[in-house]
């Protein structure tokens, strides 16, 4: 693909970039099951306000709270808007597996410990 378009590609202003960097293995499946479970259980558990909150609502909450800052893709986790506002832009997709097993120990840590859920993590040894 290189050799065939990086010329014209060039003359046409538009330079073709490559970038290799170490290959960081994808989430698994099971890391995102475990983080949907701990939200539905945040969300039946846990009353903020004299209200209780969707386990999707329970998600944007964590995600701006343990979310890193950027990952080590570069992903930022947020931008920035002309007043200044910011809004969320990383996703937990954009983790890689160790970052999202860092990112789970956050949120059970934070459910556990200041929200108070008991967290049950389905036993798939029966």
């Amino acid at each position: 693909f290189l050799k065939a378009n990086a010329k014209e590609m060039a003359l046409a202003g538009t330079p073709l970039e490559v970038r290799v960097s170490e290959h960081k293995p994808r989430a698994t499946g099971a890391q995102r099951a475990v983080i949907w479970l701990v939200m539905e259980q945040i969300a039946e558990q846990y009353w903020s306000g004299g209200k209780q909150f969707s386990a999707d609502i329970w998600h944007e909450q964590a995600k701006r709270m343990w979310l890193p800052d950027e990952t080590s893709r570069g992903v930022k986790k947020w931008r920035y808007l002309p007043n200044g506002d910011r809004d969320l832009a990383m996703s937990t997709e954009n983790l890689n597996r160790a970052e999202k097993s860092i990112y789970i120990e956050k949120l059970m840590a934070w459910a556990a410990t200041d929200l108070n859920v008991e967290i049950r993590l389905l036993d798939t040894h029966h």
